[in-house]
């Protein structure tokens, strides 16, 4: 692997990429659908004259977006071109003159009509319209920068790109693209070129660089170009599809993806340097690697034994590589199609394109070569319904709306092939062949370097792999966590070649060099000594409870329990649950009230050996139901005021504040040998599961997360010597026992042999009385979350 300059991949690989995106896509996925599509045989035709031509289903989104949110330049999109050679300006404005005549989206602006016009959700609220202009002229305005010094020149002529870019557009009024040329020195220019996405698309750009090149050819010899006549219009195919694409054709399209798309995540659990913002920016990074031939050439091998397009490939390989990122068997990756099936579209321009959403195949841990042939079967499907433009998916999907991310999916790939020597040099002889039909001019798309992301991340995959890019948001992510992502893609690819029969979970995406960090570098052999023997929590108590017999374990309010008293009711209580079968990797629920008995509780399952899984009393009943049929439990503790939250007959419980059960409990085990105590039950390995604590199913259904005796040792170790915690310690216990920062609170204390002080539900409200807790209970120590200390007293 070798890395790309900067050069390289903001100029090489934008300018190759843009022209080709999405018209390649298309190709690619055509051949991988081949008769899959459910577009209608009925051709496009020429409509009647009409004064209110409806905007397409894919034109409707952007309107309503640009209703919603008046002069935003989000739908710019830039075809900027640098000119070498000798420029004929005559020809140069009158090809484009030829360009807005030929195509009536170029000329076509956009108004407000009541009613409704049959759009597929529409509610009778006011609907936009096409309006198409008979003639527009063009306008050309000329930026002389010809006494600059070329290199400085060109920094301005990026400058005014990125401007034009930035610029809104009026819909109502137009025009919706924008030129201006500027003269950077006699055979070197600039034509900036800038259009509204409601008007064009990716495929589009490749149709405007090249009927321009034709025009520019012609009028540049005083011969214009007689290019064939367009067999439809935009608006053509605008009253096609609402006419097509309603009733029971809509209908049967959605209820595929309902089905597809069914208890799906919405939200990527991506690993983000920092939290989300609360409105999303547009403001991106990119970075970009070259992956070995080798590597790549074994890929296509493989997949070709398969019987696995590219695209279909590549996206085996991004499911596959977002599992391991977001932890999960289950994610959502997006991609542009052309939305071009029918022959007369393809030489129009105008915005077609539309975005499908492909589902994860990763669930029962299969292998690469699983994944393939997973990923292929759904391709299929999926080219076969993909007729629904995003936006109706959107409605008909409903999902709760967030400013700070995008519907549905957060990650999108694309995936072009073009990687064969033969191919290059067809584009470069056509390139050639373009430049000296225009006297030697010479186009090359110009990029300003200026990056937006309306992803999280955006996968791109070129030359049949080889070249590989991941657009990110900045806000997100961290350009370094970003080039460790696209190694980690890399290491996947050359792991489906090496091992293709071996389960996802059981490849290394790490590198050498990071296995090397992480083994070494952040675990050198002298932290991993003091680990090897770990004291794990339960035996911490029984150690404090032997040195130091009388001290606080845990207090709350006015009732408090000695490390001996913790030992005691704990030892009692894990003898207890033995009987019942309690042991290593059985999972106990522990539903009960913030109390004394909570910790108790806690600490007697681990010492039974077994791991406590917290449920919140406060959620709803149909979410305990589903931890505990996940978790597998079959023995509940519980109190009196928490038995009303539990779904009934899941499991055995154990209520707490039974005099019966506890007699019962205080009774087992008699006395120890020498007439004493009676011993403790045998306690947990390092290696037993220690808890399980569920997520809190933000993102979909919750997931259940599980540490083990070890790691909770090496945590507790950790985090007493980096906050000083000790046997004169106080720490507040605040956090929820369903969250995970409980773990830290508790665990830390009593390794530690500190106090654990409960907050009572009265404290946990933020404000003044947290102040006092904080002051009367003595807290040296306290994990309260920013929204609590956001509404402290001023100087508290």
């Amino acid at each position: 692997m070798s890395e790309i300059s900067e050069a390289d991949s903001a100029a090489e690989l934008d300018a190759e990429l843009e022209a080709e995106r999405l018209a390649l896509l298309e190709l690619l996925l055509e051949e991988e659908s081949e008769e899959a599509t459910s577009a209608p045989a009925a051709a496009i035709e020429h409509a009647t004259a009409q004064e209110r031509i409806p905007l397409s289903l894919s034109q409707r989104r952007l309107w309503i977006a640009d209703r919603l949110d008046p002069g935003t330049a989000l739908f710019n999109i830039p075809a900027s071109q640098r000119l070498s050679g000798k420029l004929d300006i005559r020809a140069l404005r009158a090809a484009l003159q030829a360009l807005v005549d030929r195509h009536e989206s170029l000329r076509t602006t956009f108004s407000t009509a009541g009613g409704d016009l049959g759009a597929p959700g529409a509610r009778g609220a006011s609907e936009g319209f096409q309006v198409i202009a008979r003639h527009r002229e063009v306008d050309l305005p000329r930026i002389d920068l010809s006494l600059l010094p070329l290199s400085l020149a060109l920094q301005t002529a990026l400058r005014l790109s990125g401007l034009s870019q930035s610029r809104s557009f009026d819909l109502e009024r137009g025009p919706l693209l924008r030129f201006a040329l500027i003269e950077m020195a006699p055979r070197d220019s600039v034509l900036l070129v800038t259009m509204h996405h409601i008007i064009a698309d990716g495929w589009s750009l490749s149709i405007f660089q090249r009927e321009f090149a034709a025009f520019y050819a012609g009028f540049a010899k005083n011969q214009p170009a007689t290019l064939p006549a367009l067999p439809i219009q935009y608006a053509d195919f605008a009253l096609w599809q609402r006419d097509w694409l309603r009733g029971e054709v809509l209908e049967n399209q959605l209820a595929f993806w309902r089905d597809h798309l069914a208890d799906a995540p919405f939200l990527a659990e991506l690993p983000t340097d920092r939290p989300r913002p609360r409105v999303r920016n547009f403001r991106g990074g990119k970075v970009a690697r070259l992956v070995a031939d080798s590597v790549t050439e074994a890929f296509h091998r493989l997949v070709r034994g398969e019987g696995v397009t590219y695209f279909a490939s590549a996206l085996a390989l991004g499911h596959a590589w977002l599992g391991r990122l977001t932890q999960s068997d289950d994610a959502l990756i997006g991609s542009p199609i052309a939305g071009r099936h029918r022959v007369e579209t393809e030489g129009v321009i105008g915005f077609f394109v539309s975005n499908l959403v492909f589902r994860a195949q990763l669930r029962g841990d299969p292998t690469a070569r699983e994944v393939l042939v997973r990923t292929r079967e759904e391709t299929l499907a999926i080219l076969s319904h993909q007729d629904v433009p995003f936006d109706l998916l959107v409605e008909a999907l409903a999902p709760e709306r967030d400013l700070s991310t995008t519907p549905i999916y957060q990650v999108q790939l694309m995936a072009f092939e073009a990687q064969h020597r033969a191919d290059a040099a067809a584009q470069a002889e056509d390139e050639m062949a373009r430049t000296a039909a225009m006297g030697g001019l010479r186009l090359t798309p110009l990029t300003s370097g200026d990056e937006m992301s309306m992803f999280d991340l955006s996968v791109t995959v070129a030359e049949g792999g080889r070249r590989l890019a991941l657009q990110y948001n900045r806000d997100l992510f961290d350009v370094a966590t970003v080039e460790r992502m696209a190694g980690y893609f890399e290491n996947l690819m050359a792991a489906f070649v090496a091992e293709p029969d071996r389960h996802l979970s059981e490849v290394a995406m790490i590198g050498q060099d990071e296995r090397r960090q992480l083994l070494l570098e952040w675990n050198p052999p002298s932290a991993r000594a003091a680990f090897s023997r770990k004291t794990l929590l339960p035996e911490w108590v029984a150690i404090h409870a032997a040195d130091r017999p009388q001290a606080i374990a845990v207090e709350m309010g006015d009732m408090s329990l000695t490390y001996a008293e913790l030992d005691e009711r704990s030892n009692a209580l894990a003898r207890y649950l033995r009987m019942f079968g309690v042991g290593p990797e059985v999972r106990v629920g522990l539903c009960l009230t913030r109390s004394l008995d909570l910790v108790v509780g806690l600490i007697a399952v681990l010492k039974a050996g077994g791991a406590y899984l917290p449920l919140d009393p406060t959620y709803p009943i149909d979410r305990l139901a589903g931890m505990i049929e996940d978790a597998g439990l079959m023995l509940l503790l519980a109190h009196d005021a928490t038995l009303d939250a539990l779904p009934a007959g899941t499991a055995y419980v154990i209520n707490l504040d039974r005099t019966d059960e506890m007699a019962a409990m205080m009774g087992v085990g008699g006395a120890g040998a020498d007439g004493g105590a009676p011993e403790p039950p045998p306690g947990p390995g390092p290696e037993h599961l220690a808890y399980v604590i569920f997520t809190s199913g933000s993102t979909g259904r919750p997931k259940g997360v599980m540490l083990a005796h070890d790691g909770l040792a090496n945590l507790c170790a950790e985090q007493a010597r980096i906050f000083a915690v000790g046997p004169e310690s106080r720490v507040l216990q605040f956090a929820s026992v369903s969250f995970d920062a409980s773990v830290a609170e508790i665990a830390v204390a009593l390794c530690a042999g500190a106090a654990l002080v409960l907050a009572r539900p009265d404290d946990l409200l933020p404000g003044p009385g947290l102040v006092r807790l904080l002051a009367s209970r003595r807290i040296t120590k306290a994990t309260i979350p920013p929204s609590a200390l956001a509404v402290l007293p001023a100087g508290a």
